[in-house]
């Protein structure tokens, strides 16, 4: 199933996605505007996006979970945070099995550093909504959202891979 991304988020250019030095929180939803609930969830194995980091830094974002009964503006019940690195363009899979609480830091994946979760562990009936956030960052930057979408299969890799490392390592 594929997520859209709240399109107020988007510049001109279309995937390219702002992100303010303050930090940005994305609500996702269904092609169809509908939030992405545990009604949604419960068919799918992984959460997989699809992004390009533009930028020459490492970039940290998260997938926040809510509870029905939590407000938005609250703190998220369940937070997964990785790191992407530098001008790369990755497929990162998130296993939806994350939501139990149990995988601290989740095995690597081609083009991401590493993944924390945190948080109280989430029936994935109970989810009320989710959320892409950016961290707060010294400028604004952007970053190519090209595909989020809902699997039962895992898919991971890293889409034309750079050397980031020089001959002087």
């Amino acid at each position: 199933m594929k997520i859209i991304p709240n399109q107020k988020c988007y510049s001109s250019a279309g995937n390219v996605l702002q992100l303010s030095k303050s930090g940005t929180s994305l609500p996702l939803s269904t092609e169809q505007g509908l939030p992405i609930t545990g009604k949604v969830l419960k068919e799918y194995q992984y959460f997989i996006m699809r992004l390009e980091n533009t930028t020459e830094e490492t970039l940290t974002l998260q997938v926040d979970f809510y509870e029905r009964s939590k407000s938005v503006n609250e703190e998220s019940n369940l937070s997964i945070a990785f790191d992407i690195l530098p001008s790369s363009d990755v497929t990162i899979p998130i296993s939806l099995s994350y939501l139990n609480s149990q995988h601290l830091f989740p095995s690597r994946t081609p083009g991401r550093l590493r993944m924390m979760v945190s948080g109280k562990p989430l029936l994935k009936d109970s989810v009320a909504a989710v959320f892409l956030k950016s961290r707060p960052f010294f400028q604004d930057r952007k970053i190519k959202l090209k595909e989020i979408y809902l699997s039962n299969e895992e898919e991971a890799a890293i889409h034309d891979p750079r050397t980031l490392v020089d001959e002087f390592g």
